[in-house]
């Protein structure tokens, strides 16, 4: 069979129901299949060794219709002996998504056969995955490091009592230093606090181990909550990402940090994704299974056992882990023990840079904040906070530098309202509060939500897109594409040929200096021209359009508008009589119209005469396609009989005018 590529330009299509056969022909060989998605539909994809020569280790990965990886998945079910795959995934917005069948690290040949069925939402909510049914009773918590030669104690009764055997090999003050980074990082969220004591029978009891745990792979546990005893936790110091040194596994993005956190969660209650009650929906096993929409793993919950943006791949000992509570450990808390609404209540700046090697969730409490990034490489900014439902940005959404592996995600509740990017091409996306997005250069999309947001996209050939709500839109320099979308929206363009669209609402647009497509859309809009040679279409609604400097055109659209040239030689536009009605206030007005210089194009209309049109003076209609003047004073009212029922079907009311000749018409 021929090999299929393994990018969007597949012609493999994978339907509901059907099993398709593939091969891996070649280590690294991965296949793409298109699958169509409705919108917000739920797809399970499943991939299985058939045949005599059966792909011995399945993975499946999905991506969105913008090359987007969505998520991965390695394990079919719990089975140690299971080499399938499946993923759940849900459609968003609809389209077409791209289904990657290929082999665990790509070290595999063999044949497969996949299937994708049409399931149901999972039920509940990602604010329930990691519950345990474990509380602390008390928020104040004691910390007590185990000193060299000790063990932990398990009661207050008597110190021979013992929860663990293992015995402490002491703490050095830099990885205390560490410890205390984390209780902080997770004070920040919820209402606990932590005390270091030097009381044996504390409340959180740390154990490091540096010769009895033999096993490099198991990085360390916490006993859960209990009402009789308190909490212990042993950490293994030749466990994987641990290091006493700076720079190392224990700084934020090093696995030993995000191992810290985990296990002082497990101290306050919380449990894996892949093994609680509530654990995230289409997860079997603890590692390779990111669940569906790849919600588990570690930009999501540091309680995860697939570390970082696992989706990726781009994961180490020492770099790109999850560096505090993520946004489903931060509700979790938050449900145990409140939130923390000191948080970051100023207005507080969120920096993204170069080699940014950790991923942090926001947790701030008020203010007006923003996230920025001040360098060359692309960026993708996304103001929307976790809304803990399952479809896609349930958990969150990623803002990040490109070809670097760290970043930010919003937590539930909070609200960052601005964006700012920097010389790349950046994606910048509003929330649904009232959001600021500024560009910079590079060619920028800007994309606002359902708040009254502000665009501006700065130099560069950008794209702006309103949203929702009443926006302000500014181009900047360079050739850009501004559409207001719904709302009352106030759109400007400066230098450079610019498309503008104001799209439903009472919009304002503004041209720049240079050549400019301006679109009014529906509402009762207020278009300016600028400079430049400029072509303006009103749309629907009783629109006042006005050229500007340049020679322009001028399409007023359907409704009575009110049109102006300005300076140069400027075009008045009809399609269909309709788009100037007869009638006192049904009429369009132009209210500069220069005879020998300006012209009224009519030629679009379409009429019964089978000669097309043509004008006849001040004298009656006796005919279709027959156009007339009549005079008023200095103001003339060109009429047009499009049916030859002797009554005007369009008029045109020109201010100021006594000379209008057939010159002056195109028909």
């Amino acid at each position: 069979m021929p090999d299929l590529p393994a990018d969007d330009t597949t012609t493999a299509i994978l339907t509901y129901g059907t099993d398709v056969t593939g091969s891996l022909e070649t280590y690294r060989d991965r296949d793409w299949y298109q699958i169509d998605v409705a919108p917000g539909a739920w797809v399970q994809v499943t991939q299985r060794g058939t045949g005599a020569n059966p792909v011995s280790d399945s993975f499946l990965r999905v991506y969105d219709s913008e090359m987007n990886l969505l998520t991965a998945d390695d394990e079919l079910n719990a089975s140690n002996s299971n080499l399938d795959a499946a993923l759940l995934f849900d459609g968003g917005v609809g389209g077409t998504y791209y289904i990657e069948a290929a082999s665990y690290r790509d070290r595999t040949t063999g044949d497969y056969v996949l299937n994708a069925q049409q399931v149901a939402a999972p039920r509940g909510s990602l604010a329930d995955v990691l519950e345990s049914g474990n509380q602390r009773s008390d928020r104040d918590i004691s910390v007590y490091f185990v000193p060299e030669g000790d063990r932990a104690n398990q009661g207050y009764r008597t110190s021979r009592d013992k929860q663990d055997d293992i015995t402490s090999d002491g703490w050095t003050d830099y990885e205390m230093v560490r410890f205390i980074a984390a209780f902080d990082a997770i004070a920040a969220v919820t209402n606990v606090t932590f005390t270091i004591t030097d009381n044996p029978n504390a409340d959180y009891q740390l154990v490091l181990d540096d010769n009895e745990l033999q096993n490099n792979g198991l990085l360390g546990y916490f006993y859960q909550p209990s009402s009789s005893r308190p909490s212990v936790g042993v950490f293994n110091a030749k466990g994987q990402g641990w290091s006493d040194e700076s720079r190392g596994g224990l700084e934020k993005g090093g696995l030993g940090y995000a191992t810290i956190v985990h296990e002082l969660l497990h101290g306050l209650g919380l449990d894996h994704p892949h093994e609680s009650a509530s654990s995230v929906a289409g997860t079997h096993v603890a590692f390779e299974d990111l669940g569906a929409n790849g919600y588990n793993q570690g930009i999501y919950t540091t309680m995860s056992y697939n570390g970082g943006y696992a989706t990726t791949g781009h994961v180490g000992r020492f770099r790109h882990n999850e560096a505090g509570p993520m946004t489903l450990d931060i509700i979790a808390l938050q449900d145990l023990y409140g939130a923390n609404t000191t948080t970051a209540r100023g207005d507080d700046s969120y920096v993204l840079f170069d080699d940014m090697a950790y991923w942090e969730a926001i947790w701030d409490a008020a203010g007006h904040d923003t996230i920025r990034y001040d360098g060359t490489a692309d960026t993708t900014i996304d103001l929307r906070a976790a809304d803990l439902a399952y479809g896609q940005g349930g958990a969150g959404h990623i803002s990040s530098v490109d070809g670097f592996t760290g970043g930010y995600l919003i937590a539930y509740g909070v609200q960052i309202e601005g964006a700012v990017g920097g010389a790349g091409n950046d994606t910048l996306i509003a929330s649904d509060a009232d959001s600021r997005l500024e560009g910079n250069d590079g060619d920028d999309q800007l994309i606002g939500g359902t708040g009254d947001d502000t665009l501006i996209g700065g130099a560069g050939q950008d794209a702006l897109f309103g949203g929702i709500g009443n926006d302000d839109l500014s181009g900047g320099a360079g050739d850009d594409s501004l559409t207001g979308n719904a709302g009352a929206d106030r759109i400007a363009a400066t230098a450079g040929q610019n498309e503008m669209h104001g799209g439903g609402g009472a919009d304002v647009l503004t041209g720049g200096v240079d050549n400019d497509l301006i679109h009014g859309g529906s509402g009762d809009d207020m278009m300016t021209g600028g400079d430049g040679n400029d072509v303006l279409f009103g749309g629907r609604g009783r629109d006042i359009i006005d050229g500007g400097d340049g020679d322009d055109q001028i399409t007023g659209g359907w409704g009575a508008d009110t049109l102006t040239g300005g300076l140069g030689a400027d075009s008045f536009v009809f399609h269909i009589a309709s788009d100037s009605a007869a009638g006192r206030g049904q009429r369009d007005v132009i209210t500069d119209f220069e005879t020998g210089h300006d012209m009224i194009d009519l030629g679009l209309i379409a009429t019964s005469a089978p000669d097309g049109l043509a004008f006849i003076g001040t004298r009656d209609f006796d005919g279709a396609g027959q156009l007339r003047l009549d005079q008023d004073g200095t103001d003339a009212v060109l009429q047009l009989d499009a049916d030859g029922d002797g009554h005007a079907d369009l008029e045109i009311l020109l201010l100021n005018t006594t000379d209008l000749s057939a010159s002056d018409l195109i028909l």
